[in-house]
C-alpha cells in the first residue's frame, strides 16, 4: 500500500486555460459499479475527456510521493469511480508554478484521475515505476476535477 510520504508545496491556484497538445493512446473510464468504458480515439468524448485530463496533469502542484503498490492500483480502479489515460510511448508534461516557473518535468506513461474513495481528488502517475520498484506515485493539481466527473456521469448515464 502506501509506502513513503512526502509532501511538496508551491504557489495557489493559476486562472489561465493551458493549451492541450497531447493525446493518449487509451482511455479507460471507471465507475463504482465496477464497470469500465474503454473511449475510442477519434469519438468526440476521448477528445474532450483526454483534454481535460492532461489540464489537469498540466496544473500539478503538489507531489505526495506517497507511493502506491501496484497491486493496490487494481483495487483503486475495481472500487471507484476514475479516469486513466495511458500513452504507448512516454510524454514529457512539464507543470508550472503560479510565477511562470517550471514546477515539474514529468514523464506521462499512465495517469489515472480518481473521483471517489481514500484517494479522490488525486493524479496517481505510473511515472515513478520501475521494475525494481513498481510503485504509482501521487500528486494534486490546483484544476479542479468537477469538469472531468461530469464528462465521466454523462458517459455513465
Amino acid at each position: 500500500m502506501v509506502i513513503l510520504c512526502t509532501v511538496l508545496v508551491t504557489g495557489a491556484c493559476d486562472s489561465s486555460e493551458p493549451e492541450v497538445e497531447i493525446e493518449a493512446d487509451f482511455i479507460t473510464v471507471g465507475f463504482e459499479d465496477h464497470s469500465t468504458i474503454q473511449l475510442t480515439k477519434g469519438s468526440p468524448e476521448f477528445k474532450e475527456i483526454n483534454d481535460e485530463a492532461i489540464r489537469i496533469y498540466q496544473d500539478i502542484f503538489l507531489t505526495a510521493e506517497c507511493l502506491i503498490g501496484s497491486e493496490y492500483i487494481e483495487e483503486i480502479k475495481y472500487n471507484n469511480k476514475f479516469v486513466e489515460i495511458e500513452f504507448i510511448e512516454p510524454v514529457v508534461v512539464t507543470t508550472y508554478s503560479d510565477q511562470g516557473e517550471v514546477y515539474k518535468t514529468l514523464e506521462l506513461t499512465s495517469a489515472m484521475f480518481v473521483f471517489t474513495g481514500e484517494y479522490a481528488r488525486h493524479v496517481l502517475d505510473e511515472g515513478l515505476t520501475t521494475v525494481e520498484s513498481p510503485d504509482w506515485g501521487m500528486f494534486l493539481s490546483r484544476r479542479s476535477f468537477g469538469n472531468l466527473e461530469k464528462m465521466v456521469d454523462v458517459l455513465g448515464s
